[in-house]
Parts: structure tokens; sequence; C-alpha cells
């Protein structure tokens, strides 16, 4: 809970304040055009496998929405009581967020060689950034409170309990 809130509020927060002080002095930032490339194909490398990690939770999180029937995943993920693979969803999905946004906002600046681009893509990255470390902190907040059996669970449980034929009644 700590470590992911930190990470994302203290990045976020680097993140906007370096954007906003490029896009106040945008003529301080040095452009670096001979190195564009690289950044652009190491952005392309780490959306690869980002995006990878955030197929494999997905996947997981599907399997769990099958498992239960729920008619959305978000329902399902609502439902579903394991902090880990929501928070690495979460986790995934913002990183790759983030980093589309660095990838459009560096071919941008590169392209047309306008450093206030790079200020207003790193406040957009902090933002996104913390807001996710916000979503974090609430989702993760019911884990260390301690939250209820969600309905399908519940239902489950009473399920199997009223099977036994010694089970008059169930309140």
């Amino acid at each position: 809970f700590i470590v992911g809130v930190l990470i994302f509020g203290i990045s976020g927060t680097i993140a906007f304040t370096e954007g906003l002080k490029i896009v106040k002095n945008p003529e301080e930032h040095e452009l670096h055009p001979e190195f564009m490339i690289y950044n652009i194909i190491a952005l392309l490398i780490a959306i690869a496998l980002e995006g990878y990690a955030f197929s494999v939770a997905y996947k997981e999180a599907s399997a769990y929405k099958a498992k239960t029937r729920q008619p959305t995943l978000l329902r399902a993920l609502n439902e579903m009581q394991d902090p880990v693979l929501n928070s690495v969803l979460a986790e995934d999905f913002l990183a790759l967020v983030g980093l589309v946004v660095a990838l459009i906002g560096i071919t941008l600046t590169s392209v047309l060689n306008e450093p206030i681009i790079d200020g207003y893509t790193s406040l957009i990255i902090g933002i996104i950034l913390g807001l996710g470390g916000l979503f974090l902190a609430k989702e993760n907040k019911t884990y260390l409170i301690g939250i209820a059996v969600n309905p399908t669970t519940q239902a489950q449980i009473r399920e199997r309990v009223l099977a036994n034929e010694e089970i008059k009644e169930l309140q």
C-alpha cells in the first residue's frame, strides 16, 4: 500500500514539477534531436514489455470474471478480493498509458522541435501518476481496514452450507 502510493505520488510529483519548469521556461529546455530515436526505441520496448505484463494480469482478471459469471470485468474486479491482482492490473494499465503519452510527447517534441510539448507531456504524466496513486490508496485501504465477503462468494458459501442435509435453515 505505502510503496505503491509513494512510488506513484513521488514520481507523479517529480514529473509534474519538471513539466511545470519546462512550460514556464521552454527556451531553457535543451532538446537533443540526435538522441530522440533512442528515446523512442526505449519507449517502444517498454510499451511492449509492459503490454505483455498487462496482458497476463488481464487474462487472470478475465478468468476470474468467467469463473464468477460477472457481466463485466469492472464488476468482477470490484468483487474480487485479491489486492495483488487488482494492484498489478491498475499499475500495469497506468504504466502503459504513461508510456504511450511519453511516446506521443517525445515524438511530437522531436518532429515539431518544440520543447513546451515535452513540458505538457510531463504534466500529463504527473497527473496520471498522481491519480493512479490516489486510486491505489483508495483500493488498498479497503483491504487494510477490512472488506465484507463479496455477494458471489457469500452466495457460494450459502449454497454449500444448505447442501448439507443436516442443515434445515440458514439465516
